[in-house]
């Protein structure tokens, strides 16, 4: 007994010092197997928020494309990881930095996804307190830089008539007012009549 243990216990150490054997030639590298990296932890609101209140008054960062696009998609990380509350206001504030975007980049095509990140904020929380001043901004952005009155006119009577009692729709009124006074008259859309031209009677 006293010479079996010592012969075990120099077989251990001798297999725990042997070096790793190289794959036989011809079977091509061995493959190891790495752990998948961790998905990346969205932002938290307050954290995106302060991003956007940065890039908002920077004058000069907030002019870079990229630096909107880049918020925008943390935005909407955030938004698509939470529920109920939390994803209306980060769908809220995903809809805010693009129409930030659109006031600097004066391109239709992101008028337009902004005014649709809106509209689908309003359609999807409608019991949330961000639903009519969703509504709003999308009239907003339809009526004021796009020119579209009818469209934004649409928009605000459904505001007026789902949040009656919001601020929304109090400024919603205001902005009646306003897409009221630009639209031409019906003696300004009617061009004037030329009149008839005279007979050249000669001298």
């Amino acid at each position: 007994m006293r010479i079996v243990l010592p012969l075990l216990f120099l077989a251990v150490l001798a297999l725990s010092a042997s070096p790793v054997r190289s794959a036989p030639a011809g079977t091509g590298p061995v493959k190891v197997a790495t752990p998948s990296p961790a998905a990346k932890t969205p932002e938290s609101l307050k954290a995106l928020q302060g991003r956007f209140e940065a890039l908002n008054a920077d004058a000069g960062r907030g002019l870079l494309r990229e630096n909107w696009l880049r918020l925008i998609e943390d935005c909407a990380a955030l938004a698509a990881a939470s529920t109920g509350e939390a994803q209306a206001r980060a769908a809220f504030l995903t809809a805010r930095a693009r129409e930030e975007l659109s006031n600097r980049s004066y391109n239709g095509a992101d008028r337009r996804r902004a005014i649709s990140a809106y509209a689908a904020l309003a359609g999807k929380f409608p019991r949330s307190d961000l639903a009519p001043l969703s509504l709003y901004r999308q009239a907003y952005l339809l009526g004021v830089p796009l020119e579209r009155a009818e469209e934004a006119s649409a928009v605000l009577a459904a505001l007026l008539r789902q949040y009656p009692q919001s601020q929304a729709a109090r400024d919603g009124k205001a902005l009646q007012t306003r897409l009221a006074a630009k639209k031409p008259t019906q003696a300004a859309r009617t061009p004037a009549k030329k009149p008839a031209p005279t007979a050249d009677r000669g001298s």
